[in-house]
Parts: structure tokens; C-alpha cells; sequence
């Protein structure tokens, strides 16, 4: 790995927060137009790789998908919601005619709860929190933002990301106590018996 021109070898790195579902071709500018999308597709292939070889906290573990974990569409989010049992908005599309959608946008009176390991971060009931940590959960993520159509006990899920709101300081304080914590529960590596 490098770092600021310098090579670390990758047991220095104590957590990996992932916010990159892959990388995009429009980004490489150094790369010829014509070979962007295949150099898009192969850097995101090695990165895929590298991570899940990692022996460290990975927040965002990638799957198959996306770098940064289960970044999905609104209904596959709604569906899991519902599937383990939480209320989430109706969706309704037409395939006829020019393209409409009806999924709601959040509003003002919309809740956010931050899911960060067991912690959680949000001005929302405590059964929001539990139902948000629930989702996490069932998705098989440490680390989600979930949106509800309101702050209340009987709030529907609008939809998941795993993309935290990091400018939150209260969000970054509560990754940082993640990987905190997780390095103090890690066994020291490279000791022999």
C-alpha cells in the first residue's frame, strides 16, 4: 500500500472505511477514453480483491456488487425491510409510456438514523434506532444510513445507504470508537508463541 509516496506493507493498517462502490471510468483521466471502462472495471476488480484480503476492521465490507457493501436499489431495501418485518413506503412504477416513479424523496420531516457497529446515531424514537440496527443487520452491513418517512415509533422505511453522513461529527466520532474498539479486541499480530 502507499501512502503520501510511501510504502507501508498492509498489516500496518489497523481499519478500512469504504465509500467507493467502485471505480468510475470518467475519473481516469490519464487513461485513454477508449480503455476507461476496462481499466474502471479491472482497478475495481483489484481493489474487490484486496479488501476482502485484508485482516483488519473493513467498515463496508464489498460484495460482488459494490466496493462499499450492499449498495442497493430503494426496492430491494424496502423489500428486505419488510421481509423481516418493518413497516417501508409503497412503491408504485409504471412500464408503459415515459418512465415515472412514485418512490417519495425524503421530506423534511424524514428521519435519518446512522447504524455504525452497534452504535447508532439519530434524533429518532429508540424503536427507529432498533429497527435501523435490525435492517443493518439482515443486510449483513456494520455500517448504514437509514432514511424513515418520519421520526416517530411508527415510522416506514424510505430506503438504506451505506454511505454515512461523515461530516456528522457525532458519525465520525462513532467509526472512529469502532475501530478503536475493534483494534483493542484484535489480538496482536505477527507474535509468534
Amino acid at each position: 500500500m502507499v501512502v503520501d509516496g510511501r510504502v507501508l506493507p498492509t498489516e500496518q493498517i489497523r481499519g478500512v472505511l469504504t465509500l467507493l462502490p467502485g471505480v468510475v471510468p470518467h475519473e481516469l483521466l490519464e487513461i485513454v477514453p477508449a480503455d476507461r471502462d476496462y481499466v474502471a472495471q479491472e482497478m475495481t476488480a483489484f481493489l474487490l480483491a484486496w479488501l476482502v484480503g485484508l485482516h483488519c476492521p473493513v467498515l463496508n465490507q464489498p460484495d460482488a456488487a459494490s466496493l462499499m457493501g450492499p449498495s442497493w436499489p430503494v426496492e430491494r431495501w424496502r423489500h428486505l425491510a419488510m421481509r423481516i418485518g418493518l413497516r417501508a413506503v409503497p412503491i408504485r412504477r409504471e412500464t408503459t409510456g415515459a418512465p415515472v416513479s412514485s418512490i417519495a424523496s425524503p421530506t423534511p420531516t424524514a428521519a435519518t438514523v446512522a447504524v455504525i457497529g452497534d452504535r447508532w446515531v439519530g434524533e429518532v424514537h429508540a424503536s427507529l434506532a432498533a429497527s435501523a440496527r435490525r435492517l443493518a443487520d439482515a443486510a449483513g452491513a456494520k455500517l448504514l444510513t437509514v432514511v424513515f418517512d418520519r421520526a416517530d415509533a411508527d415510522a416506514a422505511v424510505l430506503f438504506a445507504d451505506p454511505r454515512p453522513p461523515i461530516d456528522d461529527g457525532r458519525v465520525s466520532d462513532a467509526i472512529l470508537a469502532f475501530f478503536q474498539q475493534t483494534a483493542a479486541d484484535r489480538p496482536p499480530t505477527g507474535v509468534g508463541p
